[in-house]
């Protein structure tokens, strides 16, 4: 969430954006940042959040065709992963995804290759993790 201006525009340059409309997008970041971050630390997901009883389950959908492309052959996972709310005290406290009942479901698809790239991205936080218990 902390970003450095110069970091932002070279981002944006590089999804094509001018240098020009870089530096008119710039200030007004610079101008609400502190309520930028807040709103991505407000719905970020959070381990806590995740529902202990129930596990994550997936869904592998292969197309082989379409109507409009008669060769695709993509795999994508639908994966589901089951949230819970946030309880305070004796309030309970929506979680950060804005959900106020007690278990929601984060349900998003994903490509296979992205799904390969967050699978490796989970394991080696796990490993991260793994380090810090052992101290």
């Amino acid at each position: 969430y902390q970003v450095d201006d110069t970091i932002v525009i070279k981002e944006l340059e590089q999804i094509g954006l001018k240098t020009s409309h870089c530096n008119a997008i710039i200030g007004p970041f610079r101008l609400h940042r502190p309520q930028i971050q807040q709103a991505l630390i407000s719905r970020s997901l959070h381990l806590s959040q995740i529902s202990k009883g129930e596990p994550p389950s997936w869904r592998l959908n292969y197309t082989l065709s379409t109507k409009a492309l008669p060769n695709v052959n993509s795999a994508s996972v639908f994966l589901n992963i089951p949230i819970k709310n946030v309880t305070v005290g004796a309030k309970e406290k929506p979680n950060n995804l804005g959900r106020s009942s007690n278990n929601k479901d984060l349900s998003f698809a994903i490509s296979g290759q992205k799904l390969k790239a967050l699978v490796h991205e989970l394991r080696s936080a796990r490993e991260v993790m793994r380090k810090f218990d052992d101290l």
